[in-house]
């Protein structure tokens, strides 16, 4: 019984690392937020190309930087 699960831990690992990769590689702006709208995490083409610090970012709401 816990082979067959042991197993489809190992196939998801591998998919998780995959999207983090993309997610810190790509020179797409990626963000995360919570519920409530703050960033959580922001790759580094997002930083970059807002010219902005990390700790500038997160926790701040994303209506920061959404012109209306």
């Amino acid at each position: 019984m816990i082979r067959p699960l042991l197993a489809r831990l190992r196939a998801l690992l591998p998919a998780g690392r995959r999207q983090d990769r993309f997610f810190t590689l790509s020179s797409d702006l990626f963000c995360r937020v919570d519920l409530a709208g703050r960033f959580v995490e922001v790759n580094p083409a997002f930083r970059h190309q807002l010219g902005l610090d990390e700790t500038e970012l997160l926790g701040a709401p994303y209506t920061r930087l959404v012109e209306a």
